[in-house]
């Protein structure tokens, strides 16, 4: 190397030279060092060069693949004991009135491409690996915590890439970003995800994206959370259709992998705490408001005992329910099943609640009281006011629609099915078992008040009835198997009746029948069926009976078993037909008139219909007709009824087989 003076070189002071003479760099006369070709040093130039750049690197680099434009390869020596620095910037301000708007230690600008030439990699700084030191950084600053201050100040947009791991608060991270002593804070205006957390998760069996095992500190006295999620809106006139604190997709399987189990949320078991709460929820009671709204359609499964009510109860079976009553509310239900379905299509079943018991092993039962219960509902009762009604079960079926229910049952119960092979011996479709603490004790109590179309029992099915106790019909108090209350003088009242038909084939002992204008009971000596006699009068009277006639027997009012046969379509009853029995016969309609003209006191005639024209009565004279069901006409054909005369009055009773 060939160092020589160039004061003649337009302001050089000093240029070094190879044996070339090819200019290596140099000193300009200004103090500042240059390498490569020399700078010409005139103009605008020169004052650039001189009171900008402490040190210029020019000139064209050529001779190999790699260029160095400042190599420090020099021997630390052995008395170098405490700090060794390459490059060391410690600039100073003149002692003036003066602001610097920016002092940079170090600085990169971009690379100029001349034509044609491309650069694959362009790094502001780059450190090689290091290894050699106890302790290797590739850039180590050590700012202290202030105002104003950072040591690492990313300002520019581009992207910003780190493949080892990150610790923030602590010198060895395990995982690729450890934070110790703080926590992760998101502000500003963020992508539609924020937070990715994405890549292929290797390194054992059990890979987790997320993993927060951070450890409460002693000061930690109220609450230590894992996750919390705490979104707040923008100030601005929008809306937002969801906002979700938790969200879970479905996951993507990769082609020839399987997952066996899928979990939206796992919560494993929970230990140490007083109180261990898988899942807490405190959204308060309100309209729109729900602790949990599963809206999916898949079935839902609970292992253990669930608890719906009070907080401090502890569930007892797998459903308790328990629910404490403040008010007078007009609904206060412990559960309520509301299955809403919009029917589009026929379905042969639905059902809103349906509890299935399945009994195995082959043990005993043997509880008179429980058994094996597909329900149980225990009623507890410690309100020491009055309570009206208390149910154990008690059922409100409400028909809103315009459609038709062809039959609407509180309760029924269909046919039990023995497929097992077993033996069932009783089957009972409602059994009650006995009542005793009560003033009163009701095995059924049935509430239907009379009208039309309405009963109290309506048992349509054919089997038997059988009731050991005595039966009060209208008796609150029997005194007999069978207890009927008195009649009325109101229609539909009568203490018993029968209607007429068919005599059986064969006479049963103690049978009791009617037929047309006979009642019949059979004896048990031979089976043999006896028909009942029957008075005109309630009150029989033993008459003394006068001489006897071809057509009747005659004593003062008393006429026995004398007939007048008509045959007309009209007739009007005469003094004469007292007592007497009046045959209507004839194809075409007959009208009957009632006449009090004349007639006796207790005026009484039978009239039967023999033909099949209907035979209709009408009052005459002063005479008023009168039925239990207002009825003036004989049913029909071999129809029999009695008239009688109140008294000497204008009331004519007409009994019997009457029709309208």
């Amino acid at each position: 190397m060939l160092v020589k003076g160039a004061a003649s070189q337009s302001g050089n002071l000093l240029q070094f030279q190879n044996s070339w003479a090819t200019v290596l760099g140099g000193v300009t006369s200004a103090g500042k060092f240059y390498s490569g070709a020399a700078p010409v040093l005139t103009g605008n130039y020169e004052a650039s060069l001189a009171g900008i750049y402490g040190f210029v690197d020019g000139g064209s680099r050529t001779g190999a693949t790699t260029i160095v434009s400042n190599y420090g390869a020099y021997t630390i020596a052995s008395d170098v004991t405490s700090n060794a620095y390459s490059f060391r910037s410690s600039p100073s301000t003149a002692a003036a009135s003066f602001a610097l708007t920016s002092l940079t230690h170090y600085y990169a600008t971009d690379i100029g491409i001349g034509a044609g030439s491309a650069v694959t990699n362009q790094h502001g700084f780059r450190v090689t690996d290091l290894t050699s030191a106890g302790v290797n950084y590739g850039f180590h600053g050590i700012l202290s915590a202030g105002s104003s201050k950072w040591n690492l100040w990313m300002g520019g947009t581009a992207q910003n890439f780190l493949e080892g791991s990150l610790g923030i608060g602590i010198a060895v991270p395990t995982s690729k970003l450890h934070v110790s002593g703080g926590g992760i804070t998101v502000t500003g205006t963020l992508p539609v995800f924020p937070n990715v957390v994405s890549g292929i998760l290797r390194g054992g069996t059990t890979a987790i994206n997320f993993y927060a095992a951070g450890t409460g500190g002693s000061d930690t006295t109220t609450s230590l959370e894992g996750f919390r999620s705490g979104i707040i809106t923008q100030t601005a006139s929008y809306n937002t259709s969801n906002v979700t604190g938790f969200k879970v997709f479905n996951m993507t399987l990769g082609s020839g992998s399987t997952v066996t189990t899928q979990n939206g949320l796992w919560v494993a078991a929970l230990s140490g705490a007083t109180n261990q709460y898988g899942a807490r929820l405190e959204v308060a009671s309100s309209a729109a408001n729900w602790n949990v709204y599963a809206s999916g359609t898949a079935q839902n499964y609970f292992a253990g005992f669930v608890g719906l009510g009070t907080a401090g109860s502890v569930p007892t079976s797998p459903l308790h329910m328990v629910t404490v009553v403040t008010s007078q509310a007009a609904s206060n239900y412990a559960a309520l099943f509301d299955y809403d379905t919009t029917q589009t299509a026929d379905n042969s079943q639905i059902v809103t609640l349906g509890p299935t018991l399945r009994l195995k092993g082959s043990g005993n039962i043997t509880s008179t009281v429980k058994g094996g219960a597909v329900v149980y509902a225990a009623g507890f009762n410690s309100n020491t006011a009055t309570v009206t009604n208390f149910s154990g079960f008690s059922l409100d079926m409400r028909n809103l629609s315009t459609g038709t229910v062809t039959n609407m049952q509180s309760l029924w119960v269909i046919d039990s099915l023995n497929s097992g092979g077993g033996t069932i011996t009783n089957l009972y479709g409602v059994r009650v078992n006995d009542l005793t603490v009560g003033t009163n004790n009701y095995g059924v109590a049935s509430a239907v008040t009379s009208g039309a179309a309405k009963w109290n029992i309506y048992a349509s099915g054919s089997a038997k009835n059988y009731f050991a106790g005595t039966v009060g019909i209208g008796q609150t108090s029997p005194t007999a198997s069978l207890h009927i209350q008195a009649g009325t003088t109101a229609a539909s009242t009568a203490p018993i009746k029968l209607t007429s038909g068919s005599l059986m084939s064969s006479a049963e002992a103690g049978a009791i029948e009617f037929l047309t204008d006979a009642y019949y009971g059979t004896i048990t000596t031979g089976v043999a069926r006896k028909t009942f006699a029957f008075l005109e009068s309630p009150s029989f009277t033993t008459p003394t009976l006068g001489v006897a006639s071809a057509t009747s027997v005659s004593s003062g009012a008393y006429i026995l078993s004398s007939v007048n046969a008509q045959t007309g379509t009209t007739y009007t009853n005469v003094a004469g037909d007292n007592g007497k029995t009046i045959t209507c016969s004839n194809a075409g309609a007959i009208t009957f008139t009632v006449t009090d003209s004349g007639m006796a006191s207790d005026y009484t005639m039978t009239i039967y219909q023999l033909g099949a024209g209907q035979v209709s009565f009408v009052a005459g004279g002063t005479a008023v007709l009168r039925n239990v069901n207002s009825q003036t006409k004989i049913a029909g054909q071999w129809g029999v009824v009695v008239i009688k005369r109140v008294g000497s009055g204008t009331d004519f009773i007409i009994s019997g087989s009457t029709g309208a």
